[in-house]
C-alpha cells in the first residue's frame, strides 16, 4: 500500500489515496461505501451507572421506531492541522491522518482547490488580543445523485474552545486506528501523535444538515418534528454554512493552530430508484450517538459566599438519539471536584420523535469554589460500543477502545450566586 500525503497550498491538493491490489469487485465496494463519504463531507476547518429510578433509557424493542442489531458507524473522515495567518488571512492545512482508502479522489476534489469546501471571507475575525477567533465554514456535497445521502456530519475542532459549540465528542485520536487495516501513521508533515493532544479528551463541534442555518441552535431545530423526520441528512447537491467560535484561552495550542477532523455517517440505501430519505436504514445510515441535548433549569439555588456554599439545582435534559437505545445519562462539573458525576433521578417521553427527557432532581452534592458561572456536563452513553459503531466496524477486537461504550457530551452553564 502507498499512502501520500502532500500539505495542501493552492497549487497542491489536499491528499492522495493510491487503488492498489483491488479486483473490480471490491473496488466498487470501496467506491460505494467509503470514498464517496469522503467525497460528500470533507470539511475547510477555520474552522456510569443506572439513574437512580434503576430504569434503562431504551424502550422496549417492540417500542423502537426500527428493530436492528446493526446501528451505523461514525467514520472519520480525515484528522488536519490548521495554522491561521492573522494579518493576511491566509490559512494552511497539513495532514496528521488520512483515511489510507485505496481510491483516488483526487478528481472530486479539483479542479478548483476549494470548490467543495470554503469559508466565507468576509467573516474572519481574529481577536488576537482575547485568544477569539470567528469564521463560518461551508459544505457542498459534491454529488448530484441521491444515492450519496449522509447523515449527522459533524465538524470537529481539537485544541481551542468551541465555545458555541452543538456538542462535545471524543477524539478520533490515533489510538482508535492502533490493529485497524490502514490505520494511524503520523504524517510526513503533520503534528506527531506524541505532540498532537489528543488522548483523553473531549472536543467541540459544529452540526451540519439541510436546513440548519449557520447560527440556528440545534435543539431549537430537532424540536420541530419535520426538522427530525429528515433525521439530519446532507443531501446531494446541497451547501450548508455554520458558523464557529474558537477561543484558546486554556489551549495547549499556539494561538490560530489547531487540529480538527469530520465524523460523518453514511450506508448504502436499500430501496429501488429513485431513492429517497426513506431508503436509508436509520439504524444504519444514522449515527449510534446521541445527537442533539436541551438543558433546562428548573431549580437553582446555588450560593457562594466567603467560601461558605449551600443549595441545591434541578435540571431536565432533553435528548435525541435516534435508535432510542441510550444506556445512561450522568452529569458532572468540567472542573474536577465540584460535582462528581451523578446519575439521572427519573425519565419521560421527549416532546418530538427520537427524544426523552432525564431529570436530575435536587442536586446538592456540590463543593463550590466561587460564585458566578460553572460549566457542567451531561455524559449521554449508548449501548453500543466503539466496536460495535465507529471506524466503519474495522475496530478489532484487540484495540482498547472496542469494548467501551460510545458516548457525547453535552456542556450546560449554570451559576452560584454571591
Amino acid at each position: 500500500m502507498l499512502n501520500t500525503r502532500k500539505p495542501y497550498n493552492e497549487g497542491n491538493q489536499w491528499l492522495a489515496c493510491i487503488h492498489s491490489g483491488l479486483n473490480a469487485r471490491e473496488a466498487d465496494m470501496c467506491k460505494a461505501i467509503i470514498v464517496c463519504i469522503i467525497c460528500i463531507f470533507l470539511l475547510l476547518p477555520i474552522t456510569s451507572c443506572s439513574g437512580a429510578s434503576g430504569n434503562l433509557l431504551a424502550p422496549p424493542v417492540s417500542e423502537r421506531p426500527y428493530d436492528s442489531q446493526q446501528y451505523g458507524p461514525t467514520t472519520c473522515l480525515g484528522l488536519w492541522q490548521v495554522a491561521i495567518d492573522a494579518y493576511s488571512g491566509n490559512i494552511s492545512v497539513t495532514d496528521l491522518r488520512t483515511g489510507d482508502l485505496m481510491l483516488n479522489v483526487l478528481g472530486f476534489l479539483e479542479p478548483p482547490p476549494m470548490k467543495w469546501l470554503t469559508i466565507d471571507p468576509g467573516t474572519l475575525i481574529v481577536d488576537q488580543a482575547k485568544g477569539k477567533v470567528k469564521v463560518d465554514v461551508i459544505l457542498k456535497h459534491p454529488f448530484k445523485y441521491s444515492i450519496f445521502m449522509g447523515f449527522d456530519v459533524r465538524g470537529v475542532v481539537f485544541g481551542p474552545k468551541v465555545t458555541n459549540a452543538d456538542g462535545m465528542t471524543p477524539a478520533m485520536a490515533p489510538e482508535f486506528f492502533t490493529d485497524v487495516p490502514y490505520g494511524y501513521k503520523d504524517g510526513l508533515w503533520g503534528t506527531p501523535d506524541k505532540d498532537a493532544h489528543f488522548k483523553g479528551s473531549l472536543w467541540g463541534y459544529k452540526y451540519f444538515c439541510d436546513g440548519l442555518g449557520k447560527n440556528d441552535d440545534l435543539a431549537t431545530f430537532f424540536s420541530n418534528a419535520d426538522n427530525v423526520a429528515k433525521r439530519g441528512v446532507f443531501a446531494n447537491g446541497s451547501v450548508n454554512k455554520r458558523h464557529y467560535e474558537l477561543d484558546w484561552t486554556d489551549s495547549v495550542f499556539g494561538f490560530l493552530i489547531f487540529n480538527y477532523a469530520v465524523y460523518a455517517n453514511y450506508n448504502r440505501p436499500t430501496g429501488e430508484k429513485p431513492i429517497d430519505i426513506n431508503d436509508f436504514d436509520i439504524t444504519t445510515a444514522n449515527s449510534a450517538e446521541a445527537f442533539c441535548c436541551r438543558v433546562t433549569e428548573t431549580k437553582n439555588t446555588l450560593w457562594w459566599s466567603g467560601g461558605v456554599y449551600d443549595g441545591e439545582l434541578s435540571l431536565e435534559a432533553e435528548i435525541w438519539d435516534w435508535q432510542n437505545d441510550i444506556s445512561d445519562v450522568t452529569i458532572e462539573s468540567l472542573e474536577p471536584g465540584i460535582l462528581d458525576p451523578t446519575p439521572f433521578d427519573s425519565q419521560v417521553p421527549g416532546n418530538t420523535p427520537y427524544s426523552r427527557i432525564v431529570k436530575f432532581d435536587n442536586i446538592d452534592n456540590f463543593n463550590l469554589m466561587s460564585a458566578g458561572d460553572l460549566d457542567l456536563w451531561i455524559t449521554v452513553t449508548d449501548q453500543k460500543t466503539f466496536g460495535e459503531a465507529w471506524f466503519m466496524g474495522l475496530l478489532p477486537e484487540s484495540n482498547s477502545k472496542y469494548k467501551e461504550n460510545v458516548y457525547n457530551c453535552f456542556i450546560h452553564r449554570t451559576e452560584s450566586y454571591p
